[in-house]
């Protein structure tokens, strides 16, 4: 706890003292004192750059006041007679508080898939939608294509390294919300094309099952881009703004014990704000990135014939419906797809 907090906790047990509710004022103060008893025993350093503990960034004062006010105002509801309101007044505090604890768990990061569709549906706030799409790169641009990412970026580890991002919006209904995402993803295909880069975005249920995989958050305790990009993770989640990390978080997959969607987010805030491409140039020389694939072919094909008409670009091959269709481009490229995937790659790439 900050000294910002501290002396809205004081104050907060001052005013509450004043309308009697002294339970409430003596439960703050003991937790004012706590705080200094968890900061004296946070102040030791481990050993070892991994082990630093960063000093933490700036208080968000205006967090603290609107939580602190809606307390206020739930207090003096109660003393009015008010039976409802002080208990709704009461939690807006609690929520605006908390906010950052509750925004990280793992609960308000839950998703479910829509149903023929590419969307994800947030579970804790019913009109968020995201879209999970994985980025193709053309052998040689990867670092390239990686550093023009925007917004939160996942970096999967394995043999090789696959990146993902997530494309977000407010919508009240699943139709206005994909095409919002889409006229997105669109924009993006054109400046990421450029850098050898392209977009494809998964099936719902696809994008379900890859973030069902049990994400267990690891402590991560420095900035030292070096350091991130050597420690022993299998997601790196990244929040980019602008071409530099804001903030970062790595987590363990535990792919046996499968639990519900979610879309974990980095959490930990950084410092320093290293370049998204120092990163992706450490990642490449010490993990490798996918090779070029089939897909990544027929996705460069539908960049480079925009303007032509979908049924010269794109045709069946074969396939059953329920596990996918087999599409092809001029050039021979063949992929195999769902109908929601085909309908968002030629919605993008127009």
């Amino acid at each position: 706890m900050g000294w910002g907090l501290r002396i809205i906790a004081i104050l907060f047990a001052m005013l509450t003292l004043g309308v009697g509710a002294w339970p409430i004022s003596l439960l703050a103060i003991i937790w004012v004192g706590l705080s200094f008893r968890r900061s004296k025993r946070s102040s030791g350093r481990a050993p070892g750059p991994a082990r630093e503990i960063l000093p933490e960034p700036g208080r968000p004062w205006a967090r603290y006041c609107a939580g602190s006010l809606f307390f206020m105002v739930a207090i003096v509801a109660s003393k009015s007679g008010g039976v409802f309101s002080p208990i709704v007044m009461a939690g807006f505090g609690g929520l605006v508080l908390f906010w950052p604890r509750i925004r990280n768990g793992m609960t308000a990061s839950r998703v479910t898939p829509v149903k023929d569709s590419v969307l994800l549906r947030s579970t804790f706030l019913p009109f968020h939608w995201h879209v999970l799409v994985e980025v193709k790169f053309e052998p040689g641009n990867q670092v390239r294509a990686v550093s023009a990412l925007n917004g939160r970026v996942f970096i999967f580890a394995g043999r090789t390294v696959s990146v993902f991002h997530t494309v977000s919006a407010f919508a009240f209904g699943y139709r206005s919300a994909e095409r919002r995402i889409l006229a997105k993803l669109r924009r993006e295909s054109r400046r990421l094309a450029s850098r050898g880069g392209y977009l494809a975005p998964l099936d719902g249920s696809e994008a379900s099952r890859k973030l069902a995989a049990g994400f267990k958050r690891v402590r991560i305790q420095t900035d030292d881009t070096e350091t991130v990009s050597t420690l022993p993770f299998d997601a790196l989640v990244l929040q980019v703004e602008r071409g530099r990390v804001v903030s970062q978080g790595a987590f363990d997959l535990s792919e046996g014990n499968q639990g519900k969607p979610c879309l974990p987010l980095p959490g930990q805030k950084t410092k320093r704000q290293p370049l998204l491409w120092e990163l992706a140039e450490l990642i490449e020389e010490k993990h490798g990135w996918s090779g070029p694939s089939e897909m990544c072919t027929l996705l460069a094909t539908l960049d480079a014939t925009r303007s032509d008409p979908v049924g010269d670009r794109l045709r069946i091959v074969e396939g059953d419906p329920s596990q996918g269709i087999s599409v092809a481009v001029p050039g021979g490229a063949k992929a195999c797809l769902t109908r929601p995937q085909i309908r968002a790659l030629t919605a993008i790439y127009t």
